[in-house]
């Protein structure tokens, strides 16, 4: 947990090599200067050292940053006979007192999540921040956009960066910051993500990549690869090069390693918000204690005429159809009850005495929750209007190519935040109450529909787990859904049949 807490992911030495050798080949100058802000023991000082000596390349001066006193000791032992100078204390600190400007930067800055940061580091962090990239970053920040943004003030003009990054910050609203600066302030030279589906360390569940950028401002046809692979100087598959003024404004960049992002699609080609309201399932404090199988509920005595059918999570439904009794209850092994209720307690104790005995009993890890304390009454979960369509939002392939499913629900049962859940709008709407068209025809549709759409327009996590959220999904490209079902595009009436 601590090592967590600092951040503390060792790069693997041929992991670094590979870096160095790309990042050194951009460099212009004869003898440049080289920084590492968080060294470690140094990798990057070796891979660096070893790509020079193989490049007839010279350094006039290396400089290692590193907070951590073993580290930092181990990093001198190392390598100051190689007149490398390995500084003990803060980067951020650093960055605002040196007059050291580097042709060469290569990092792996400390991965340490926001809530890590005190919020008086996070204060004066992006205090440092704004002086160096005239912007604030967002509280939910982790270090490494600190990093990468106080980094300007170490940069020769023309200098070569080169970062070993998580790959969150190309879709997060917190990694705005960071897709601003670089869009606009340097020139992007690569973006290269590891393959989703492994691990570039171990013990740590995300997906990397690595930004290299040169500190000049980009010309207007300046263009930017996007490559992914195992290693930056071969790339796997074809790269794809967009121009970086493509970049500016685009909410989310991830869609840039597998399609056209969504500002240079056409702007007739509708989305699946054209066709569906889509919506978070429910969030209930305590699924635990909120939602109960309906066997336990009866075995309890509770009447179960006025709650509310839930289904089980995802990781607990195969199902792609689900049916419904005359009840509108579904057809499962294992229903479920929704616990809830908007209703005075004294009408609960007359109408339902047992509901009502089973609220009183609710424990304090309950109650104090911080949804549970937040509404009234307290035991009132939010509520949904049942969905046709649910998809299960996030989930790994293996080896399927399926991480997402969309399910036909007939039943009365609404979800939990587990799925999303899709509500037919407009002219999908209307046909289906004209009986031009039915949920089955929609569902069949959307079983068949790209599966890469639905990736690339989510985000990826470490492991290859693959998550698409609400806004995220409304935004996806749904043209061929439109022509499977015969539906004119920007149209709130007509089909084509």
């Amino acid at each position: 947990m601590e090592r967590n807490k600092e951040g503390q992911f060792a790069t693997p030495p041929s992991l670094a090599s590979s870096i160095a050798k790309f990042a050194l080949q951009l460099v212009a100058v004869d003898e440049p200067i080289m920084l590492e802000p968080s060294c470690g023991s140094g990798a990057f000082i070796y891979a660096a050292l070893s790509a020079a000596e193989q490049s007839g390349i010279r350094f006039r001066e290396i400089v290692g940053i590193e907070k951590d006193h073993e580290f930092a000791e181990v990093a001198k032992n190392l390598w100051s006979e190689w007149g490398t100078t390995i500084i003990e204390g803060d980067f951020l600190d650093f960055a605002t007192t040196s007059s050291l400007k580097a042709d060469l930067l290569i990092a792996n800055p400390p991965y340490v999540r926001h809530h890590h940061l005190p919020k008086e580091i996070k204060a004066r962090y992006g205090a440092i921040v704004s002086r160096a990239a005239g912007r604030s970053p967002s509280g939910l920040s982790g270090l490494y956009v600190y990093f990468i943004l106080s980094s300007q003030l170490c940069l020769a003009p023309g200098a070569i960066s080169a970062w070993l990054i998580p790959s969150e910050f190309l879709d997060t609203n917190y990694g705005k910051s960071i897709r601003k600066y670089l869009a606009e302030k340097v020139s992007i030279e690569r973006i290269h993500r590891f393959d989703p589906d492994g691990l570039v360390f171990d013990d740590a569940l995300v997906t990397s990549l690595i930004v290299v950028f040169k500190n000049k401002q980009p010309g207007k046809n300046h263009l930017v690869t996007f490559s992914e692979g195992d290693d930056i100087n071969n790339p796997e598959g074809a790269s794809l090069v967009f121009p970086q003024t493509s970049l500016r404004g685009e909410n989310r960049w991830s869609g840039y390693f597998t399609q056209v992002p969504r500002s240079g699609l056409p702007e007739t080609e509708p989305t699946l918000s054209d066709l569906f309201t889509i919506r978070r399932g429910i969030a209930t404090g305590n699924n635990a204690y909120f939602i109960r199988s309906r066997d336990a509920v009866a075995a309890d005595g509770i009447d179960d005429s006025d709650l509310i059918p839930v289904l089980p999570p995802p990781r607990r439904l195969d199902l792609l159809t689900i049916s419904a009794d005359p009840d509108g209850w579904p057809i499962l092994s294992e229903q479920l009850v929704l616990m809830s209720s908007s209703e005075p307690e004294a009408t609960i104790a007359a109408k339902n005495p047992s509901l009502a005995k089973y609220f009183k009993g609710a424990d304090d890890k309950t109650r104090n929750s911080y949804l549970v304390r937040n509404r009234s009454p307290w035991y009132k979960v939010e509520s949904r209007d049942p969905a046709p369509i649910l998809l299960t939002y996030m989930g790994r392939a293996n080896g399927k190519g399926t991480p997402f499913r969309f399910i036909l629900n007939y039943s009365r049962a609404i979800a939990t935040n587990g799925y999303l859940m899709l509500y037919p709008r407009g002219v999908l709407k209307n046909a289906i109450q004209k009986g031009s068209l039915t949920l089955e025809d929609v569902h069949q549709a959307l079983q068949q529909f790209s599966q890469e759409s639905l990736i690339a327009g989510g985000r990826v996590y470490g492991g290859g787990l693959r998550k698409i959220e609400p806004k995220e999904l409304a935004n996806v490209p749904a043209g061929s859904i439109f022509r499977q079902l015969g539906i004119r595009e920007n149209t709130s009436e007509d089909l084509l049949f």
